[in-house]
Parts: structure tokens; C-alpha cells; sequence
């Protein structure tokens, strides 16, 4: 096996430190993937909330950082984003797709995506993971966008934003424990 890159893309306030990333972060590494970590900054999203211009800048910071990454040197590329790090990862991915020296068969990780990065989904190789309580995309938006766009999708009972389940640690440790097995499968 050839080279492998991944690069996760962490939400708002949800960083590659918390529990979904960091597991995906150390599968990946011990899968021998070669992992690069993006940050945005916090003053991009005021209080949280997930704006164009906001989205922009971390667009621009993440192309920025992944410009000395010469991609063509990878067999096997994987972006993993969670929230409105899909989003972004996705027009990278978009953007890595196109011209002369075009980068295709990225392959991509959606955990709790956001409404804004279904249509970028549509054609790609994508596992979504979301959560039947989540704040931001709710059950509904999420079973219709993925019938939309044809994207299969894993729904976890009860998992919110971060795909836990409030005040039950255990079934937010059985979920988290489904969620790094499926991921295995997928990158195999």
C-alpha cells in the first residue's frame, strides 16, 4: 500500500482533541495514515454561530495550510470533518478536483455535517455519521438531504451534535465505540 493522508477538519467548538476526532486522529495513525490536524480561529465564528464570511476564512486559512502538501504523492487521500468542518473540507476536496493537476478518488468522514455540505456530497465516496437529537440538523433535514443527494447515512438514537447522548455516558461510549468501528471498515 502507497501513502496515505488524512486531514480532519474539526468544528466550531468541537476540536481534533474531543473524543470523535482524537479516536479518528489515532485509528488513522495506526492505519498509517499520515494525519494533518487543521484549527481555525475562534474569531471566525462569534459565539459560535457559523457565518459566510466566518466560513470563508477558515476556508482560506485550511487552503493556506495544505499548500505545501504536494497530494499528488498520496494513493489514498481521506478528509474528515466534523460540523461545519465538512463544509469546508469538501470545497477543499472540490477545489483539489479540478485543472490540470487534478487530485480525484478523495475519499471523505462527515460527522454531524451541516445542511450547507450536503449538495457537495452528492457523487463522493462519503461516510455520514449524525445524531437523531441533533440541535443543528435535525432527523428529518438529515433523512431528507440524504434521500436529496443519495448519500447513505448512520443515524445513532439519541446522539446530539457531538454525537452523545445527554447525561448517559454509557450509551455516548457505545456510540463513539460504533462510530471507530465503522470507521475502520471504511478506510480498510
Amino acid at each position: 500500500m502507497g501513502r496515505r493522508l488524512a486531514v480532519l477538519f474539526p468544528g466550531v467548538a468541537y476540536s481534533c482533541d474531543k473524543p470523535l476526532l482524537h479516536y479518528a486522529r489515532r485509528i488513522l495513525s495506526e492505519a498509517g495514515y499520515e494525519v494533518i490536524l487543521m484549527k481555525y480561529k475562534k474569531s471566525y465564528f462569534e459565539d459560535g454561530r457559523v457565518t459566510e464570511e466566518g466560513t470563508a476564512k477558515a476556508y482560506q486559512k485550511c487552503a493556506k495550510e495544505l499548500t505545501d502538501v504536494t497530494m499528488e504523492e498520496y494513493d489514498d487521500i481521506l478528509f474528515v470533518g466534523k460540523s461545519i468542518g465538512t463544509l469546508i473540507a469538501f470545497m477543499l476536496g472540490e477545489d483539489y478536483s479540478r485543472g490540470e493537476h487534478a487530485i480525484l478518488g478523495i475519499r471523505y468522514v462527515a460527522f454531524t455535517p451541516i445542511k450547507k455540505a450536503f449538495p457537495y456530497m452528492q457523487g463522493q465516496q462519503v461516510l455520514v455519521m449524525a445524531g437523531t437529537n441533533d440541535p443543528v440538523v435535525t432527523v428529518e433535514e438529515l433523512k431528507e438531504l440524504s434521500n436529496q443527494y443519495k448519500i447513505p447515512l448512520h443515524l445513532y438514537e439519541g446522539g446530539n451534535h457531538s454525537l452523545e447522548v445527554r447525561n448517559h455516558p454509557e450509551q455516548s461510549i457505545a456510540i463513539l465505540a460504533k462510530v471507530i468501528t465503522l470507521l475502520q471498515e471504511y478506510i480498510r
